[in-house]
C-alpha cells in the first residue's frame, strides 16, 4: 500500500493527514498542520507569483480580493453563478485546492490515493461539484493517476471512536461543530458473523446557521464595539482571529491600544456559549427522535475544533451523562479517513499496536 492521503478542507481551516509505513500523522505545510482556508490573488491575473493561500492569504485578509469560508457556498443552489468580478466561487475553490495539492506533493512526493472528507448534509450535486474540482486541480498538475475518493466526516468521527474502542457495539450519537454549520448523526453500529463493522445511520440533522463562524463573528462584533473602532483600517492594530482564541480558551483577554488598557470579560461570551449548547441540544433531540430509537441507549460523541474550548465536560455531562465522549483533540477527522481505508485494506479494524498513530497538538497556532 502506497502513500494515503486524507484532507479536510474546512471553512475556517484546511487539516491533513498521511498514511505510509504503517503510520499516521498530519500534514505540515507552512510549518503548521492545518492552514486557513483562504486564498489572496491580484484581479488582474489570479495565476502569477502573488497567489497565495493559507496564512500567506490571511495576512491580505482585509483586501478586496481575499477569500475565505469557500467550502459551504457548494450548498448554493446558484453556486454555478456566483461571481467575484471575473472569477466565479468554483475557481477561487478551485485555486485554493490545486494551490494545496501543489505544496503536499512538492513535500510528500507520490501519493497512491487521497481522500476527501465530505459533510453528511452534502447531497449529490455538491459532492460532485467538489470531485470534479480535485479532479480538475489532480489534471492540470498532471497527477492523474492518483486514486480520489470522497468520505462522510461523520463515518470518519466514528471510525476515530471505534478504533479505541474496537469491543463496542451500541448506538452512536454524533455532534460535529464545523465553521459554518453543526451536524448531528445517529448510528447503529453493529458487527456481522465475521466481527466486521456494520455502521447504518439512523437520522440526521443539521443547522445552517450554527457553527464556530456564528460565534466567533459575536465575539469579534463584541470587541469592535468594546474599542469602539468604527475604521477598519484600524484592525490592522488588532489580530481579532488571535483575540477570539483568546477569548474561546481563557474566557477573558487583555489588550491595548493607545497606551490604554481594556479589559474583555467573558459574560458575553458565556451567553453566547450557552445560547449555543441548548441550540445544540435541540438539534440533538430532533435527530433521535427522528431515529425511531429514542428510548435505547446512546453513547455521545462530541467533535469539531471549537467544541473542545466552548463545550466544557461538566456541561456534557449534565445533559447527557456518563455515556458522554470527549473526542481527543489530536484525533479528528482526516485520521478517521485513513482507518477506513487500513480497514479496508486488511478487512478489519487494525489492533492499536500494529498502526501508529502519531498524533500531535492540533490547536490553533499564531
Amino acid at each position: 500500500m502506497g502513500k494515503i492521503v486524507a484532507i479536510d478542507i474546512g471553512n475556517i481551516y484546511t487539516k491533513g493527514a498521511i498514511l505510509e509505513n504503517e503510520k499516521i500523522d498530519y500534514i505540515v505545510i507552512e510549518d503548521n498542520n492545518m492552514i486557513p482556508t483562504a486564498v489572496y490573488f491580484e484581479y488582474d491575473n489570479p495565476k502569477n507569483k502573488n497567489l497565495k493561500i493559507g496564512y500567506d492569504a490571511r495576512n491580505y485578509r482585509y483586501s478586496y480580493y481575499y477569500f475565505n469560508c469557500l467550502i459551504d457556498r457548494l450548498t448554493d443552489s446558484e453556486v454555478e453563478n456566483i461571481y467575484y468580478g471575473d472569477f466565479s466561487y468554483l475557481d477561487i475553490l478551485y485555486i485554493f485546492i490545486k494551490e494545496y495539492l501543489k505544496k503536499l506533493t512538492t513535500k510528500y512526493g507520490s501519493i497512491e490515493k487521497i481522500v476527501v472528507a465530505t459533510p453528511l448534509y452534502f447531497n449529490e450535486r455538491e459532492k460532485n461539484f467538489l470531485k470534479d474540482l480535485f479532479i480538475r486541480a489532480l489534471k492540470e498538475l498532471n497527477l492523474e493517476t492518483i486514486e480520489l475518493k470522497l468520505f462522510s466526516s461523520i463515518l470518519a468521527i466514528a471510525n476515530n471512536f471505534l478504533f479505541y474502542n474496537q469491543a463496542f457495539e451500541g448506538n452512536l450519537i454524533i455532534t460535529d461543530i464545523g465553521g459554518a454549520k453543526t451536524q448531528v448523526a445517529c448510528l447503529s453500529i453493529l458487527k456481522d458473523e465475521n466481527k466486521k463493522y456494520v455502521k447504518k445511520l439512523l437520522a440526521e440533522k443539521h443547522d445552517n446557521i450554527m457553527g464556530a463562524l456564528n460565534l466567533e463573528n459575536a465575539l469579534k462584533n463584541y470587541i469592535l464595539d468594546e474599542f469602539d473602532i468604527s475604521d477598519y483600517n484600524e484592525l490592522n492594530e488588532f489580530d481579532l482571529e488571535k483575540e477570539v482564541c483568546i477569548l474561546l480558551n481563557a474566557g477573558n483577554a487583555v489588550f491595548k491600544k493607545n497606551n490604554k488598557t481594556f479589559y474583555v470579560n467573558s459574560i458575553e461570551f458565556e451567553e453566547k456559549r450557552f445560547e449555543l449548547l441548548y441550540r445544540i441540544f435541540d438539534l440533538i433531540s430532533d435527530a433521535k427522535n427522528s431515529s425511531s430509537f429514542n428510548s435505547i441507549n446512546w453513547t455521545y460523541i462530541m467533535s469539531g475544533q471549537i467544541s473542545y474550548s466552548l463545550l466544557e465536560k461538566q456541561d456534557m455531562l449534565a445533559f447527557f451523562g456518563t455515556d458522554y465522549t470527549h473526542i481527543n483533540p489530536t484525533f479528528d477527522i482526516v485520521f478517521g479517513c485513513l482507518l477506513s481505508e487500513v480497514e479496508e485494506y486488511n478487512n478489519e479494524f487494525p489492533k492499536t499496536e500494529k498502526l501508529t498513530i502519531i498524533p500531535k497538538n492540533s490547536l490553533i497556532v499564531y
